[in-house]
């Protein structure tokens, strides 16, 4: 008897559909090397793994951004639990149902003897073999063993033509900051130059939260590449008229990590799934850390009004948004003062921070489980309740997960 899973994704998708499976570890996630592709983007590019033990599937969370919820409870990032037929599990908008099928394998029948019998009885009664069924024989195994020859000859000439037409791909292995000025990253006509067709990596260390991005870049369209700062989209690159192209973003100071290394990623997603890559590239890659005045006196100003907006979050649902959006700002005064009282200060408004964003990712996460669940129940009226306490909560409309929900409620509409 042998088992198999059958992932039913109703709901995140462009359209539902549903993948068998009988092989003992399933990946899922947005990158294409998982076993199940969903390309959502609330979905992490590893975002969770199947593992069959004992003939039974366990569900755990691979780290990912918006985490994994199974029936009501949001899974720890150590923990497993244990699929059971017909159940669903939710990754951040996107809803699978689990099923389970089982094989019978065919049983030997309870005539082994008489069939034995049967044998010998054939054995003693057997007659001489003709001459020429032999030489027959003999002539079918040459003419196979030709056929597999010229086989074998065929398929090592194909792949000398394809290893001839390959190129090395580093789109998963970082680069690190400084990048060398005037090399180009991407895939361009250069067979130098093929070494990153479907996204590039960069690290840097961050020193500061106040920071911009600068780079040129050619061969691009519009909505086609993404800028993805530590697993967050922040910005597309814009389409390249003509030669190379220069562009600086400002990059979100609630992202960045301080004092860490930090990853940010140009993915071409027609390149991700195409087998025909296309030509692109971007080359002059820098990051600028904006040294901001030393200002004691409003960096305890904006401190000061981040913690009331975060006493009174219960008074009013963006005010966690606001004690966020003033924090940074409290920080950006004082991280440049040198006295050892304003490197205390940063300290305590760096930890401030780090809670905010926490419980604001919490509460982002608990909003769209509860939308995810009122669609699994046809319960409309909740599931648009949901969306719009989200564009409550993030009032920001460059905000991705503003845009998510705006665009779900849209559709829902």
């Amino acid at each position: 008897m042998s088992n198999h899973i059958t992932l039913h994704i109703l709901e995140g998708t462009v359209k539902p559909e549903s993948v068998r499976f009988d092989q003992d570890l399933i990946t899922i996630g947005r990158n294409p090397s998982n076993d199940l592709v969903i390309d959502n983007r609330l979905v992490s590019d590893f975002h969770a793994k199947i593992s069959k033990i004992n003939y039974k599937y366990y569900l755990e969370d691979l780290n990912s951004l918006n985490g994994i919820f199974y029936e009501n409870h949001k899974l720890n990032k150590s923990e497993k639990v244990e699929l059971q037929n017909g159940k669903a599990f939710s990754l951040g908008s996107v809803i699978i149902k689990v099923s389970f099928s089982k094989t019978q394998t065919s049983s030997l029948p309870d005539t082994i003897k008489n069939n034995q019998d049967n044998q010998e009885n054939k054995k003693n009664n057997k007659k001489p073999i003709p001459k020429l069924l032999i030489g027959s024989c003999i002539g079918l195994c040459v003419f196979c063993l030709l056929m597999l020859f010229l086989k074998v000859l065929f398929i090592n000439d194909e792949q000398t033509i394809q290893n001839k037409q390959t190129y090395p791909n580093y789109s998963d292995q970082p680069v690190s900051f400084p990048v060398p000025q005037g090399k180009i990253y991407g895939f361009t006509r250069n067979d130098d130059e093929k070494t990153h067709p479907d996204k590039v990596i960069f690290t840097f260390y961050a020193k500061s939260i106040i920071c911009s991005l600068n780079y040129k870049h050619g061969g691009t369209n519009a909505q086609e590449i993404a800028i993805i700062l530590n697993s967050k989209k922040i910005a597309f690159v814009p389409m390249s008229q003509a030669g190379w192209m220069e562009q600086t973003i400002k990059l979100p100071a609630e992202i960045i990590e301080k004092n860490t290394n930090n990853i940010i990623e140009f993915i071409h997603s027609s390149n991700l799934i195409k087998t025909q890559k296309e030509t692109w590239g971007i080359k002059d890659v820098s990051i600028q850390f904006i040294q901001g005045k030393c200002d004691l006196e409003n960096g305890k100003y904006y401190y000061k009004l981040a913690k009331q907006f975060f006493d009174q979050q219960t008074i009013s649902i963006d005010n966690l948004y606001n004690s966020q959006k003033y924090c940074i700002k409290a920080i950006s005064y004082i991280e440049n003062c040198p006295s050892e009282q304003s490197k205390q200060l940063l300290l305590e408004y760096n930890k401030k921070l780090e809670n905010i964003i926490k419980l604001l990712d919490n509460k982002y996460n608990d909003l769209l489980f509860k939308y995810t669940k009122s669609l699994e129940t046809n319960e409309m009226k909740k599931a648009i309740d949901a969306l719009e306490r989200i564009l409550l909560l993030i009032p920001d409309r460059e905000d991705k997960r503003y845009k998510q929900a705006k665009r779900l409620l849209k559709r829902i509409r």
